[in-house]
This record gives structure tokens, sequence and C-alpha cells, in this order.
């Protein structure tokens, strides 16, 4: 197009190759990022500071809030997350002595969400392995990018060995079964 504008013809197939292509970028721009949307973009962002226990536990807890709002007992809610009903009842007595609040069974969920409610849902068709793993392979990501991809602040904040970190590295950089050049 810069070529067109300085008066250098194009005609024919190049022409329309150009005006094809130009329009495609025009219709492939984002839309502008507001205010509302850039809150939903940095859904991790709960995470500054805390240890990765914490950060787990917090996600579990809103995974757990988010599935019991759809489903009527424990039994459906550990077949939705393809989990055994003990593991899940395991899952809840720890996060419940973690100081997580569950609905019980004349209760219901909070009504205040979390802005990880956004992702779960994103995300609802997973089971509990599978959507446990997306989250730990995008948190780590999230905060490598938060710490500069500096492992020894990462293991200091996080709470882990600085070996855990090397592992969490490996799984985040692998793509079915072989690892990414550095």
């Amino acid at each position: 197009m810069r070529y067109a504008e300085q008066g250098i013809c194009l005609i024919g197939d190049r022409r329309k190759v150009v005006d094809a292509y130009h329009k495609l970028l025009h219709d492939s721009k984002p839309a502008p990022v507001t205010a509302k949307s850039s809150k939903n973009i940095d859904v991790f962002a709960f995470a500054g500071g805390k240890p990765w226990k914490e950060i787990k536990d917090t996600f579990q807890h809103q995974l757990i809030l988010y599935h019991a709002a759809n489903e009527l007992n424990s039994r459906q809610l550990a077949k939705k997350l393809a989990l055994p009903a003990s593991t899940l009842y395991s899952i809840r007595e720890r996060l419940k002595v973690r100081g997580y609040l569950l609905p019980g069974k004349d209760q219901s969920p909070p009504s205040e969400t979390h802005d990880l409610q956004g992702f779960i849902h994103q995300h609802g068709e997973l089971n509990w392995d599978e959507i446990n793993e997306l989250f730990e392979r995008e948190m780590i990501h999230y905060l490598y990018e938060k710490y500069g991809y500096n492992k020894n602040r990462m293991a200091n904040i996080l709470d882990l060995s600085y070996p855990s970190i090397i592992s969490k590295t490996r799984e985040l950089t692998r793509i079915d079964g072989h690892f990414l050049p550095n």
C-alpha cells in the first residue's frame, strides 16, 4: 500500500492481492481494550506474593464452588469432575481445614464471585485433572512473566524448592512429549 501511495502502479492480480491483504489486516485488528475487559485478562492477579499451596487451594476452592452451583449432590459433582467420591470428600475436607468455606447440604454457594470463575467457566468441560493441569501451566507462565523469569525469586515467593520450579518449567515447555529449544 505504501508503494501505491508513492505512485508506483499496482494493477491486475497484484492490486487484488494487496487489497485483499489490506482488508484482512483491517478486519482482524483486535477490539480496543476497555477497563472492564482488562480486569478479565488478569484473572491470575490474586496470586501475587502468595505461596503455591495457597494459590492451588484458592483455585480448587473456586472450581468446587463453580461446579457445586450446577450439581445437585456430591456424587454428581464427583462424576462431573471425574473423581472418586472419596477423593472429592478428601479435597473438600482439606480445603475446610485450611479455612475455605464450602456449601453444605443445606447451604447454597456464596453469591460473591472470584475472578477465577471466568477461567473455570471458559474450561468448564474439563475434568478435575485436566483443568488443574491447565491452571498450573498457565499460572506458572503468568508468574514467570510477573517475577521476571527469575527461578530463585519464584522459588522463594512460592515457597517451593528450586528443583520444583525447574520441574514445573519443564512441564511448561513440553509439547507432545518433546521439549522446546531454549
